[in-house]
């Protein structure tokens, strides 16, 4: 109810967190239409569409979640993440890209990349392209 808070629909506020940070947060409609942490990329990439046919598997999230007891120094996600690079060892802040002051995300790739890198050759969003090109570009 509006007011009350625990409301719903595409104005909803939303999170991606990942190793208990939040690694992406806004409006729930803006998180899956234009998400831009390499986390959230992976769990959207992991819902089985809605139309279709329906895939024998569902795409995964390589490798394990980090430890909470032993956290890794930078972004939680660094050693999953294929477009990991050197300045992830480094967490930076929750910053909102030009045009979208309510929509945050807590990665280091220029907005330019987030969107490019997170469509797959079908054009649904995933986890699907090489690390190399990132690291190159950035490095």
């Amino acid at each position: 109810a509006p007011g009350r808070g625990g409301g719903g629909g595409p104005a909803a506020q939303g999170a991606v967190v990942s190793g208990g940070r939040t690694g992406e947060q806004g409006r729930g409609a803006e998180l899956c239409a234009d998400p831009r942490h390499p986390y959230a990329w992976g769990l959207i990439g992991s819902i089985p569409p809605l139309t279709g046919e329906r895939p024998e598997y569902l795409p995964t999230i390589a490798g394990t979640p980090p430890s909470p007891l032993a956290l890794p120094d930078g972004c939680p996600f660094r050693a999953r993440c294929p477009h990991e690079f050197e300045q992830c060892a480094t967490l930076p802040s929750l910053q909102a890209a030009e045009g979208a002051p309510e929509h945050l995300d807590r990665c280091w790739l220029p907005i330019e990349q987030k969107r490019s890198r997170r469509q797959g050759p079908d054009g649904r969003i995933g986890l699907l392209h090489d690390a190399e090109a990132t690291t190159e570009e950035l490095a």
